[in-house]
């Protein structure tokens, strides 16, 4: 009976982690729509952004190492060879790539519609740049993530909070090879070893329940603080960090305890907004909508609101509408066709290893 009793406490407190952590993906999308709108510099700076709109994809960043190292505890993934099997792999990539395919080709379509032509390499590099709204660099940074993270997690796991010392080390390293190498921003954005130190913190988060010293966390954090301020309010330039200086790895130092803090806590869990997880749930495809929204539409919608407050309140709604609604629809059309693909291909897989296996005999 206490075993029982054990288990069903676990899997409460498991749906309530669950539940609370697709409510901060919920908020993180909501500073992601809401950044992505027509604001001014001065207004960005006056309201704070730096310090908690700009830190939405470093949030979705750890949260990704979490829920990542999570699932592999649950599902029993602890080696490389399990983590890079081709049916996991696939699975990953069709959950990403499909919704990405659906959206790509509502953008073809828009452009062909109103441009007089676009060529198949302009084609062929919005796709892979992930599309052409603002924060495309989202789905090939998340491709990525899924050949990346097995080499993060076993690393955490061996060597615990000195494997995230080593990860912050090489995130680092990345950004001074794109300094003295003279890597492109272009290329910069889409490449995901500006987000190595945040997977990793994820990842211990989920696999090590040891806290960090405070005051380790506490330097962090004022270290975050400081360079943030310096860099958005009293015009410093970085000589390392040129690109993307706000998020990068020294910026995020000020959120990663913070956030830590928050998800180790169990009196967070508790909380729940109405509808706000179901939102988290969704977010990768309102973040996909919110990048066609403000390509193609938003501009033409803004005069017609009397103010800058009602056209951003629209402009959540309306990216929050489309892309649950988005998430629903694909939902039930991609179950069907990943089972349909993922059958076709066992069956095309099982026929050429019989056919070789055939040959070879024949030819002994």
């Amino acid at each position: 009976m206490e075993t029982i009793q054990n288990k069903t406490r676990h899997n409460i407190t498991s749906i309530s982690r669950n539940s609370f952590l697709d409510g901060l993906k919920g908020i993180a999308i909501l500073c992601v729509i809401i950044t992505h709108f027509q604001w001014t510099d001065t207004l960005r700076k006056k309201l704070l952004f730096p310090f908690w709109i700009d830190m939405a994809v470093p949030i979705f960043m750890i949260i990704s190492g979490y829920v990542n190292a999570c699932s592999g505890e649950r599902n029993g993934t602890h080696g490389l060879r399990d983590a890079y099997r081709i049916k996991r792999i696939k699975k990953k990539l069709f959950r990403y790539l499909f919704p990405f395919l659906l959206t790509y080709f509502v953008e073809v379509v828009i452009i062909c519609a109103f441009s007089s032509a676009i060529s198949p390499w302009s084609l062929l590099y919005g796709w892979m740049g992930g599309g052409y709204g603002p924060g495309s660099y989202y789905v090939p940074i998340m491709i990525q993530f899924i050949f990346l993270f097995p080499l993060i997690e076993r690393t955490i796991r061996k060597y615990s909070f000195a494997g995230v010392i080593f990860w912050g080390g090489c995130n680092v390293l990345y950004e001074a090879v794109q300094r003295v190498y003279g890597m492109g921003e272009g290329c910069y954005r889409l490449l995901i070893f500006r987000y190595m130190l945040l997977i990793a913190y994820g990842c211990y988060l989920a696999l090590h329940r040891q806290k960090v010293k405070k005051w380790i966390s506490i330097l962090s954090c004022g270290t975050g603080i400081i360079f943030i301020f310096f860099t958005s309010y009293m015009a410093y330039e970085p000589r390392l960090f040129i690109y993307w200086t706000g998020t990068c790895c020294i910026a995020v130092l000020y959120v990663i305890p913070l956030l830590g803090a928050v998800i180790r806590s169990k009196m967070f869990y508790n909380i729940h907004i109405v509808g706000l997880a179901h939102i988290g749930r969704a977010s990768f495809h309102i973040y996909l909508f919110q990048m066609v929204y403000y390509r193609f539409a938003e501009n033409k919608l803004h005069p017609l609101f009397p103010n800058d407050g009602v056209a951003l309140i629209s402009s959540i709604a309306i990216c929050l509408l489309g892309g649950v609604m988005f998430y629903v629809l694909e939902g039930s059309i991609s179950r069907q066709l990943f089972s349909f693909l993922m059958e076709r291909t066992w069956i095309l897989s099982r026929e050429r290893m019989s056919k070789w296996i055939n040959t070879f005999c024949l030819k002994d």
